[in-house]
């Protein structure tokens, strides 16, 4: 039996069916590359693929001459203790000093398909698209500069690997099994055979994070294959009045 990348009958009945109900153009040989701004790099050896923007990174930063070529780039997208708030009406930058949404937009991009490194910071940075300071620029700036030095940075899924990277293939250390396991509950399976069926779920959640309304913040996280699938940086909808609440509704 052949493998899918060679079952060329297999490709010729999609594209058929395809072409039957839609325009598309025709086509090429070889494997994709290139996917809505995404590069896809395969190791069909390794059984690898990895999805990185560095297009789209090095455009928006060229863009905005935020290259990190006259410094040291960022080691982070953002400062974990960033609050910001709303400013007065004389204190908005204005898009022709910057253009604050567009940055962001683009920002969103790179965070909803191939950065979920940059989920955080471009959801607190995206409650001010039509009010930024000039904190919120500078921070906006700053997750730029550490895109373009990181914009090979991606998601790799590995054939085999199973759904809790933060256990190596290598026997677990005596205190990092110790802290696992009391953080679960008697329901919970824990991959330590690496079973790539099985999908490592991560939440968590900060207390009272966004100044302006007391909102915390929910993240969380759904791996396959040693690569995330899923994830979600998002402000909770109710204020929390405890740490516990918080990650609760997280």
């Amino acid at each position: 039996m052949c493998s899918a990348k060679e079952n060329s009958t297999a490709r010729d009945s999609f594209d058929t069916k395809l072409r039957a109900e839609f325009e598309v153009s025709p086509w090429t040989s070889g494997e994709a590359d290139w996917i809505l701004n995404m590069k896809v790099t395969r190791d069909w050896k390794k059984g690898t693929v990895h999805l990185s923007q560095p297009g789209a990174i090095e455009k928006l930063a060229t863009l905005n001459v935020l290259t990190g070529r006259d410094g040291r780039a960022p080691h982070i997208p953002m400062a974990p203790d960033s609050k910001f708030v709303k400013p007065a009406d004389e204190d908005i930058v204005p898009s022709s000093t910057w253009d604050y949404q567009s940055a962001v937009g683009g920002l969103l991009y790179w965070a909803l398909t191939a950065r979920p490194d940059l989920a955080q910071s471009v959801g607190v940075l995206s409650r001010f698209m039509s009010c930024p300071s000039r904190e919120a620029v500078q921070a906006a700036e700053q997750v730029i500069r550490y895109a373009y030095g990181t914009k090979d940075f991606g998601i790799t899924y590995t054939r085999g690997k199973g759904g809790s990277p933060h256990l190596s293939e290598v026997e677990v250390v005596a205190h990092l099994s110790v802290y696992l396991h009391s953080r679960k509950n008697e329901i919970a399976v824990e991959d330590t055979k690496g079973d790539s069926r099985l999908m490592g779920t991560y939440a968590d959640a900060d207390l009272a994070g966004d100044v302006g309304t007391r909102k915390s913040t929910s993240g969380y996280a759904v791996v396959l294959h040693g690569g995330i699938i899923c994830w979600l940086s998002k402000l909770q909808s109710t204020v929390a009045l405890s740490t516990a609440e918080a990650e609760r509704i997280a």
